[in-house]
């Protein structure tokens, strides 16, 4: 009898599990999709916990713990770990020293409501250990409130000093002018995304500051929601040309009424652009460029919102499935 090749093996394991994991949603197949391989042969069995724990989706510290104790090898297999919150809190902080091979972090938060006092205000603020081979992370909270779209959202990012890709999916945009989150309204047709090359556009002074401790960013990522309402007049809403250079996220009513005034609008891009270094805006306050060498790109990409929730498929326990097995041959 012939013998199939361990690597097809794991090409069939790879190939079967990731053609299952629908791209932009955050969710993950069951253990069964591979229980079968597994129960196979010991040989079968580790390709597919390897392939299987290539991606680790947790929901609290406590689950990350239990699983690198009882799969010690996670430490080599784990390349992405994707955690689903609940109301997250700092007293319990995902503890990442054992993932040494870890490169991606997703954190996705589906709570509809605002954070508690006592609460964490950044996802960054729910890590330690950080291994310094992370070096892209996704941040969804695009059905949350918990962690809003604020400058306060980088708390502690300096813990991953290495990003280089960050990406953020969420329901409202931060606006610098009236230092508020705010519904992204805008004019129809507008187009699908905007993509800002060379890093010095498109991304708010706010979150320029609080990101320019990092030393590598190169992509910053944003998906927000476009409301869509019955109701809304077709005429209203920021005007955005697919040439557009000069919007981070500013608020319709800012740009009717602050932006309009022709001087203001020149220099405020002026300083978004790092053409200036610094300005003075209404009431004296005072804005700065705070520059990122490492940036390259900035990129939005908008979804219409229709006050639905996004919906994802969560599977339960998914990291015990392997564990009702027996442990012998991992």
């Amino acid at each position: 009898m012939s013998v199939i090749p361990l690597e097809i093996i794991r090409e069939i394991v790879e190939t079967a599990l990731h053609n299952l994991q629908d791209i932009g949603v955050s969710t993950k197949p069951a253990w069964t999709t591979l229980a079968g391989v597994s129960s196979t042969s010991h040989a079968y069995r580790g390709i597919a916990l390897e392939v299987w724990f290539s991606t680790l989706r947790v929901a609290c510290p406590k689950e990350l713990e239990y699983v690198c104790q009882t799969f010690p090898r996670v430490s080599h297999w784990t390349r992405i770990l994707h955690c689903h919150l609940g109301l997250p809190n700092l007293t319990h902080r995902f503890n990442l020293a054992a993932l040494q091979t870890l490169s991606v972090v997703r954190v996705d938060n589906s709570l509809s409501c605002r954070r508690s006092v006592g609460h964490v205000e950044s996802p960054f603020e729910l890590f330690m250990n950080v291994p310094p081979g992370v070096v892209e992370v996704h941040v969804n909270t695009a059905n949350s409130m918990v962690f809003p779209a604020h400058p306060s959202l980088f708390k502690n990012v300096q813990t991953f000093a290495n990003i280089q890709t960050l990406r953020l999916m969420t329901k409202l945009a931060w606006c610098d002018l009236c230092n508020l989150d705010q519904v992204v309204a805008l004019h129809k047709p507008f187009p699908q995304s905007l993509i800002y090359e060379g890093g010095k556009a498109g991304l708010s002074i706010h979150f320029r500051k609080m990101l320019s401790c990092l030393e590598r960013l190169a992509t910053v990522s944003f998906t927000t929601n476009v409301i869509q309402m019955a109701g809304i007049p077709p005429n209203t809403g920021v005007v955005l040309g697919n040439d557009e250079k000069s919007w981070s996220g500013e608020c319709e009513d800012c740009v009717q009424t602050v932006l309009s005034d022709e001087t203001f609008r020149s220099r405020w891009v002026a300083l978004k652009t790092g053409e200036v270094k610094e300005m003075q805006g209404s009431g004296g306050k005072k804005y700065r460029f705070h520059p990122i060498p490492s940036l390259k790109r900035v990129e939005w990409y908008f979804v219409a919102d229709s006050g639905a929730e996004i919906e994802e498929n969560i599977e339960d326990d998914e990291y015990s499935s392997p564990a009702r097995d027996s442990e012998e041959g991992i």
